[in-house]
């Protein structure tokens, strides 16, 4: 009994010291030349490199420490040492992987078989087993599936967290569905705590719910509100964009096209999320999007990015109001936004 005791305690006296001292990724990879660089990446928060390291005899080791489980890219280049060796191929790879203050080991076959598309093995930490099995998961509705299974995983509320983005996409049912599945996750309680907030938002913003208001300044500078430009009696399309959005701008002779189609039915304004209004004014006159002009002000760049719609990875961004000032929905494009418009109309 007294052994059972001691191994239990010396389990946990590990797993504390592992947690405190941080995390520990040792790589081997069969002919990994000397001189490829080895980085961790953020693929959270500001995405910045979390350690870097040089292969040598084939191997590497990252060390360092999070303060809850993370997901991470790891990649491998051989730049260096390809441009004093002309004749060697460029190669680049991209592993997904969730680290935790755990000790995690990297492996693949062969240098020479791999390529961008080549996935390393990562084995180490309850997290990364997870996301590999997330991962490993077939169907469009694997991110739910795997909610509903893996109610106190770390991937679970990540995924989670990602569904409750962009407001107006998800119906009361489906925020309910998240709130219920997910009961808590020990290893990361700031990440569920944010969690819970992203709920309690998105409950205001499901489909069919009313259009939530934004502070917004016009092309005479005046302030305005989102509820009081949008026209009311008809459908009005809210096409969000900024002046350094490419998609967004590309997009726009479509969206002229559809105001064009469905004249007299469909109302189109325009509001960007430029924080500076010289590069929002020079771009209107050079795209010449002939509708309604607004831009956010500072906290409607706030209210749209976190504190109500909750858009937080940008524009394009596009809103279908219907006639009683409910949101019908957020499509992802615009000719999502026409197959909505041929099925309300006809």
């Amino acid at each position: 009994m007294r052994i059972k005791i001691f191994i239990l305690a010396l389990f946990i006296s590990l797993n504390l010291w592992a947690q405190k001292e941080g995390f520990v990724i040792r790589g081997y990879i069969p002919g990994m030349p000397d001189g490829v660089k080895v980085t961790l990446m953020e693929k959270e928060g500001k995405r910045s490199t979390k350690a870097e390291t040089i292969v040598k005899d084939e191997r590497f080791e990252l060390k360092g420490r999070v303060e809850s489980p993370q997901a991470f890219m790891l990649i491998t280049n051989n730049m260096e040492i390809q441009t004093k060796n002309p004749g060697m191929k460029i190669k680049w790879t991209y592993t997904d992987l969730f680290v935790e203050n755990t000790e995690i080991s990297i492996t693949s076959g062969a240098y020479s078989e791999l390529d961008s598309k080549s996935k390393l093995q990562v084995k180490g930490g309850q997290a990364h087993q997870d996301y590999e099995e997330f991962m490993n998961m077939k169907g469009s509705n694997r991110e739910w599936d795997f909610i509903h299974s893996h109610p106190r995983s770390v991937v679970s509320v990540m995924l989670a967290n990602g569904l409750l983005e962009r407001g107006y996409n998800l119906t009361k049912e489906q925020v309910e569905t998240l709130e219920n599945n997910i009961i808590g996750c020990p290893c990361d309680t700031a990440r569920y705590n944010e969690f819970k907030k992203r709920v309690a938002l998105a409950k205001q913003t499901t489909v069919g719910a009313a259009l939530l208001d934004l502070d917004l300044t016009d092309i005479d500078n005046r302030q305005v509100q989102l509820v009081d430009v949008v026209p009311k009696g008809k459908y009005v399309l809210i096409d969000f964009w900024a002046s350094w959005c490419g998609m967004c701008i590309h997009s726009m002779p479509e969206v002229k096209k559809l105001a064009e189609e469905y004249s007299g039915q469909l109302e189109v304004i325009a509001v960007s999320c430029d924080k500076k209004q010289e590069a929002w004014r020079k771009a209107m006159e050079r795209i010449k999007f002939p509708f309604p002009h607004y831009v956010m002000t500072e906290k409607g760049f706030n209210d749209f990015y976190y504190n109500k719609y909750q858009v937080r990875n940008g524009v394009p961004y596009y809103m279908l109001v219907a006639p009683d000032g409910t949101v019908l929905c957020a499509p992802h494009s615009v000719s999502q936004v026409r197959q909505i418009l041929a099925e309300v109309l006809k």
